[in-house]
């Protein structure tokens, strides 16, 4: 076989080659996936090229400087060219693809999430009607999210103030997501709060509390719940306090809030044991109709500690606070740092401080409470029978 049929054969297998590789690296180009060049192929491609380029290298160096050396150089470009569309990406990518993505951000495929920017404009300019159009369509695309759906709860409840779309939009949430309990609780617990502070209606936020009540029977939850429906004020209270009239001072009443009852008169002034008589009266009476009031109880523990020096009643209101079910553990602690707090405010011995102390360290062992009530014990010079 003579030499140009030698380069004529190779430069055709070369050609017919490379137009398979470009043809390959098109076609998944437009399929938007990887290139599906493995290492064999490539090795296999490679290798080729070397064995062609072989059988043409010692026939043209024979040849000299001729017509076949050019033919022969052509056909070298060729190989060049297949081999370097075969190798040249990936050590691109593998040397300098870190540097590309930080501008690119890379080939990795990110999963798409809410656009919330342009909704919380519109809310900024209290265009409330965009902002519910703008939701709804991100909802067509999103409909599981829990972030959109609440926010076009609080949407409908806080800014538009229609309670009823937001009752309808809660309950949906409720039914067809799929809610943690946090979530739950967040809802219902919203809403309570949207009925009182947009409807004036302490009933339809003690439904929405009373949601959490049964969902949850016997947890930390349901107990927050019935401490929150505990607090709430009456329909007639809410309506009394929105008609209350402002009190007006007359400009001739100067430094009204430095006046003391010296200044006022004996007639002016209450003793202040009878102020205090009045008030653990009415806390009293607050407790026996709702024992779970836990704020009037701890009022009065403090009361009853502080004014009466009766640290045995005290005690017995944080006993009934520690005792009540499903209290959290944190919410134990604050409740034994409180109790703490008033035996020394009343001079409790310190074998009392460190039996309130050790409570603490039994709920929790370790961590920076325990850490804490260790410090307190060194403190007040209590040593523990353990140490």
């Amino acid at each position: 076989m003579s030499l140009w049929l030698k380069i004529l054969a190779v430069g055709l297998v070369v050609f017919g080659v490379f137009l398979y590789v470009v043809k390959k690296r098109r076609e998944n180009e437009e399929a938007d996936t990887e290139i599906g060049f493995s290492t064999a192929f490539k090795v296999g491609i490679t290798g080729l090229m070397l064995i062609l380029f072989s059988f043409l290298l010692i026939p043209i160096f024979r040849a000299g400087p001729s017509l076949l050396a050019i033919g022969g150089m052509c056909v070298y470009v060729g190989i060049l060219a297949v081999v370097a569309t075969i190798w040249v990406p990936p050590f691109l990518d593998l040397v300098f693809g870190p540097l590309f993505n930080l501008f690119d951000g890379g080939g990795e495929e990110h999963e798409r999430v809410p656009l919330l920017g342009p909704i919380r404009k519109a809310r900024s300019f209290q265009h409330w009607d965009e902002a519910l159009e703008l939701l709804n369509e991100q909802l067509e695309e999103f409909p599981t999210s829990y972030q959109l759906q609440f926010m076009k709860l609080e949407l409908l409840a806080a800014d538009m103030k229609d309670l009823e779309p937001a009752r309808e939009q809660s309950q949906w949430m409720i039914d067809e997501l799929s809610l943690s309990s946090q979530q739950i609780c967040s809802v219902w617990n919203s809403l309570a709060d949207w009925e009182v502070s947009v409807g004036r209606d302490s009933e339809k936020a003690k439904e929405a509390l009373n949601q959490i009540v049964e969902a949850f029977p016997d947890s930390a939850m349901q107990e927050r719940a019935l401490d929150r429906i505990s607090r709430l004020q009456g329909n007639d209270a809410i309506q009394l306090e929105d008609n209350r009239q402002p009190v007006r001072i007359e400009k001739e009443v100067r430094d009204l809030g430095l006046a003391n009852m010296a200044r006022s008169g004996p007639a002016a002034g209450r003793d202040r044991g009878e102020e205090l008589e009045e008030e653990m009266a009415s806390l009293t009476s607050a407790i026996e109709m709702n024992p779970r009031d836990v704020e009037s109880r701890q009022r009065l523990a403090w009361l009853y500690g502080t004014f009466h020096k009766d640290l045995d009643s005290a005690r017995t209101q944080y006993d009934f606070l520690l005792s009540r079910p499903n209290v959290e553990k944190m919410e134990k602690i604050r409740l034994l740092n409180r109790w703490v707090e008033l035996q020394q405010e009343c001079g409790a011995s310190v074998a009392e401080l460190g039996a309130t102390l050790e409570r603490i360290l039994s709920i929790q062992p370790k961590g920076a409470q325990a850490d804490q009530a260790l410090n307190q014990m060194a403190r007040i010079g209590y040593v523990r029978a353990s140490a």
